[in-house]
């Protein structure tokens, strides 16, 4: 049997997001791979071993995160150790096949392994990056729930940022212009009808507190919603 193994298949490499320069974040240790980075999901891959049903045995490579799809995500290095949360020969012990000599699994990862850390709904939250990178790095300390709980309200702030700056561009600009409404005659003209404006909550966009805010047609339009 052992010609008919293949000792160790290819592991293609993921697709990475090109925006963000991700060693920013901080490096491999003692390596100069960054320690995070941001993968398409439906292209990572691994390596499991075996036999297979058209008469191959040996490693082959398959999709590792099947059940997230088509998405943007983010992982980190961790050590073989981390990762598996055993030494080689226990590793070893549990997972490789006696006569092939082949794990399920996968060959130990003696070099580490990135590791799922969270999933981007739409790449505009990748811009939060930085603010995921810090809390999984403090992650031992904190609760998996209170991590993703600090990354939520960090996105919903960053996107009430967004909204307030060119909220306030929009002030400027008409300060500059001098817009207001039309005087004819000591009597304002009448604006055209219009239908009622929703408010924020139902427009989904940010509230401050419990005063909503509600802006009007032409504000939305310069603040880009």
């Amino acid at each position: 049997m052992s010609e008919r193994i293949q000792l160790c298949g290819e592991i293609p490499e993921p697709r990475h997001w090109p925006l963000t320069p991700m060693t920013q974040y901080g490096c491999i240790p003692g390596r100069t791979e960054p320690l995070f980075r941001i993968v398409f999901a439906s292209s990572v891959r691994h390596l499991v071993g075996g036999e297979f049903a058209d008469g191959f045995t040996g490693y082959r490579s398959v999709p590792t995160y099947e059940y997230i799809g088509d998405k943007w995500i983010m992982e980190k290095w961790v050590s073989a150790f981390d990762f598996t949360k055993q030494t080689e020969v226990e590793y070893k012990a549990q997972w490789e096949d006696p006569e092939t000599h082949l794990s399920i699994t996968g060959p130990y990862p003696r070099n580490g392994a990135y590791q799922w850390v969270w999933t981007f709904n739409s790449p505009d939250q990748i811009g939060a990056a930085g603010i995921v990178a810090a809390l999984v790095n403090k992650a031992k300390y904190n609760s998996s729930a209170a991590n993703r709980a600090a990354i939520e309200q960090a996105q919903a702030k960053a996107k009430q940022d967004r909204f307030q700056q060119n909220f306030a561009k929009m002030k400027d600009s008409n300060r500059v212009s001098g817009i207001r409404a039309a005087n004819i005659g000591g009597m304002v003209k009448a604006q055209k009808s219009r239908p009622e404006l929703m408010d924020a909550r139902a427009l989904g966009l940010p509230t401050h507190g419990a005063r909503t805010i509600k802006p009007s047609v032409g504000e939305l339009q310069v603040a880009g919603y």
